[in-house]
């Protein structure tokens, strides 16, 4: 998981890793993201502070350029990562609609 396109490093539009081989890796958008509980996973995942994670919807850290990935991610906050969270797949995902999340230094 990474951050893209905020102002420092612990901000950004959420996106996932869906295929790493060598000299190929492709990312992914996450949208429509749902409960202060996925920020806390993903600023943990990212070695950040879980304390003071904030969630952003509607694009607020600008589109993404890469395909969806991920809809309606709901972590409670004591998943290990963002692939253990509940989630809709990524069928009803549109522009404008990626998911950010702002984190916390440790």
């Amino acid at each position: 998981v990474r951050l893209v396109g905020g102002s420092s490093p612990q901000e950004g539009r959420i996106e996932l890793c869906v295929q790493s081989s060598p000299g190929v890796t492709i990312w992914g958008s996450v949208c429509n993201a749902q409960y202060y509980g996925t920020a806390e996973v993903i600023c943990r995942q990212l070695n950040y502070s879980r304390s003071g994670a904030v969630l952003y919807s509607v694009a607020s850290f600008g589109p993404g350029q890469n395909p969806f990935v991920l809809d309606g991610v709901y972590c409670n906050g004591g998943e290990d990562s963002l692939l253990s969270c509940s989630n809709n797949g990524y069928h009803r995902c549109h522009k404008g609609q990626e998911s950010g999340v702002k984190c916390q230094n440790l």
